[in-house]
């Protein structure tokens, strides 16, 4: 069905370009006018491959997710003059054989009655860039975020701390490790109560993008019987990660990957449900993140997170669990966040304050250090040294309103 829509404005042509990085097909095909016609950046003719009437159209639209499953358009700007615009951006996606393409381009629009008549793209004829090995891929930025988690040498910290215990290694549970491999803020507490909120039924596949050691992953799989696929930048936590999953003999339920979440290597539609805890104040890009997310969900699929946002006052202290001294840091406010969701498609936000349960954790957590009362296995022994002033910096944020914990769940339409 076609959106009613008095002119084009910038906006609306976001709002295209946001309906493009969901993959939603019948979205970008409300924009257009029955007769549209879709003019491809590449093709036999001198003006490209050329798409005429809406069947067309929509066929040529998902044409262009089926040579680039990730595709992806960034840093677009939006030029609207009467029946005339321009969309500029820049162009990443994966061909099927792991060759990349990352282009400037644009569309050159034609508008008629509040529509797109006329879509004509344009793309600079850059080579194919080798497929990524590994953690090649990692933009320099992403990197540095991976090493600030990836420090030391983790197994041999909690083999350790389990000797010490007395927990021998070949009959571990799920419950053994949770004090150390929920590595986020409230640990383990925090992701049991944001799986009691989680629709997961038996059998269903589930994202967890950012699983660092992949205790929530063996946690979901274990409770609900589901298949969890987990992905982390950091390569030392993955390796971690399924050497646990080995231990606990839950590799035919939980597999642990690495990669990037805002380059998801994975189809359109994919997941029953994703979910993400305290990652996205590492991320820089949300539009993208929360796109990608979105995009390998099935319709009707959830999508829950965990942050602490930026909260009235800003500027937080530091340093801080997730960044040293700023660094790295992209924090944005709870608003913001509803904000971007909604322009990736979502709908049914629900956002919890979760401030006073935070700030009573980081209290407790305080309280037992100054005690000498830290349990041998703990999230503290991958903080490291800074970990008490990590933890009182935490607090003072959430006191002064400078951070603004939440917790999200919302889900993809269908």
């Amino acid at each position: 069905m076609s959106r009613v829509i008095a002119e084009v404005t910038p906006t609306v042509l976001q709002a295209f370009a946001d309906a493009w990085n969901r993959h939603d097909i019948d979205a970008l095909m409300s924009f257009m006018t029955d007769d549209c016609v879709f003019e491809a950046s590449a093709g036999p003719e001198v003006g490209g491959t050329r798409y005429v009437g809406r069947e067309a159209v929509r066929a040529g639209y998902a044409e262009v997710w089926a040579t680039f499953p990730d595709a992806h358009w960034s840093n677009a700007r939006h030029f609207v003059h009467g029946e005339r615009g321009v969309s500029e951006w820049t162009f990443t996606g994966t061909r099927a054989d792991g060759t990349r393409v990352e282009v400037n381009g644009c569309d050159v629009f034609t508008f008629r009655d509040g529509k797109i008549a006329v879509k004509n793209s344009y793309r600079k004829n850059r080579p194919a860039l080798p497929a990524r090995r590994a953690l090649d891929g990692l933009e320099t930025d992403t990197q540095a975020i991976a090493d600030h988690w990836g420090k030391g040498d983790v197994y041999a910290l909690i083999v350790s701390a389990l000797n010490k215990m007395s927990k021998p290694l070949d009959g571990l549970t799920v419950e053994d490790l949770a004090p150390v491999d929920h590595f986020h803020a409230r640990g383990f507490p925090a992701t049991i109560e944001l799986a009691d909120r989680l629709p997961i039924k038996a059998g269903q596949h589930v994202l967890d993008i950012g699983c660092g050691l992949g205790g929530p992953a063996r946690y979901l799989a274990k409770r609900f019987q589901c298949q969890v696929t987990g992905l982390d930048i950091t390569k030392p936590f993955v390796e971690v990660a399924n050497k646990l999953t080995a231990l606990l003999r839950m590799q035919g339920q939980v597999k642990i990957e690495l990669g990037d979440g805002v380059r998801l290597p994975y189809a359109d539609g994919t997941f029953d449900g994703a979910y993400t805890q305290h990652v996205t104040m590492n991320i820089g890009d949300r539009r993208t993140f929360f796109a990608q997310a979105y995009r390998v969900l099935k319709s009707g699929g959830f999508f829950a997170l965990t942050e602490h946002g930026l909260g009235e006052i800003g500027n937080p202290h530091y340093p801080l669990p997730w960044s040293m001294d700023g660094s790295g840091a992209y924090l944005v406010t709870p608003s913001e966040t509803r904000a971007y969701l909604e322009g990736a498609g979502f709908v049914d936000i629900r956002m919890e304050d979760t401030g006073a349960k935070y700030a009573a954790a980081y209290k407790a957590a305080i309280e037992k250090a100054q005690k000498g009362e830290l349990p041998p296995l703990g999230i503290h022994l991958l903080m490291g040294e800074t970990a008490p002033q990590k933890t009182r910096n935490a607090l003072r944020n959430i006191e002064e309103g400078r951070t603004h914990p939440i917790q999200v769940i919302c889900r993809k339409p269908g």
